[in-house]
């Protein structure tokens, strides 16, 4: 069984090495930029959401919070990997 802590390390890692809506991967200092969305994350695979759910709070993230156009099929994408953790 995974722990919480090791959930959000595999959830903020996600955000940032493949999710990274703003392109960011791989510049100095910048692995954190993505922490802040990680705890809902967590939140809604603890509370057994839904893979639309997790799709909707990344939308909701890129379109709303940083005002980005959202690719839909990378979000579905990220928001698969991440709700497999929900039956880990």
């Amino acid at each position: 069984m995974i722990t919480h802590q090791e959930l959000f390390e595999a959830v903020r890692k996600i955000l940032y090495e493949i999710w990274d809506p703003i392109g960011i991967v791989g510049t100095p200092g910048a692995h954190d930029e993505y922490d802040m969305y990680a705890p809902k994350i967590v939140e809604i695979i603890l509370n057994s959401g839904s893979k639309d759910e997790i799709f909707n709070y990344l939308e909701w993230a890129v379109s709303e919070r940083m005002e980005l156009p959202v690719d839909k099929n990378k979000t579905m994408s990220v928001a698969e990997k991440l709700f497999a953790f929900e039956s880990a």
